[in-house]
């Protein structure tokens, strides 16, 4: 694929969790480091994350985007746009095997149908859905997983201890 899209889900309703192990922060930490990977790899990476405030930073290279996509990061905060509205207001037209990737705790996957668009128009999504259990929360993420794995949709289940072990936070 040519570009990312990284959409954080900053949606308050659906954070699990305060401080350092929320999975907002959490969601911080892993959109800054699938943006330094895409960089690194030589991709054009952007942001897009609605909180108090909006980010849409389009998909460029180079050094200057990811002090970009660090600094927003830095300011981010939960606010109440939903994933389902987040995506579907995000239908400009995305170049032939372009991806998006979404970071979200919101297991109720009535987000899901608003990939349908970016799938139609050949963009390649890819889903990172925590676990809120993990995060002290509750919920059932079996439905939402089921939903992508028969949609034929990438998808991962991230648990709280993933980014909290030693090794994905280098010394």
């Amino acid at each position: 694929t040519s570009d990312w899209l990284i959409f954080l889900d900053l949606n308050q309703p659906v954070q699990v969790e305060q401080g350092q192990h929320s999975t907002l922060e959490h969601g911080v930490i892993l959109a800054a480091s699938l943006a330094d990977l895409g960089l690194r790899l030589g991709r054009a990476v952007g942001l897009v994350a609605l909180g108090k405030d909006s980010v849409w930073l389009p998909p460029r290279q180079g050094e200057p985007q990811r002090w970009q996509i660090l600094r927003e990061l830095a300011l981010v905060s939960a606010g109440s746009h939903s994933l389902q509205d987040v995506l579907s207001r995000a239908k400009p037209a995305f170049k032939q095997r372009s991806s998006i990737i979404v970071v979200t705790p919101d297991i109720r996957g009535n987000w899901i149908q608003s990939l349908f668009s970016f799938l139609r128009g050949g963009v390649i999504p890819t889903i990172l859905l925590f676990d809120p259990v993990s995060f002290g929360g509750a919920g059932d993420a079996r439905g939402a997983l089921g939903l992508l794995t028969e949609l034929e949709i990438a998808h991962h289940l991230i648990t709280r201890d993933v980014l909290d072990r030693p090794e994905a936070n280098p010394g």
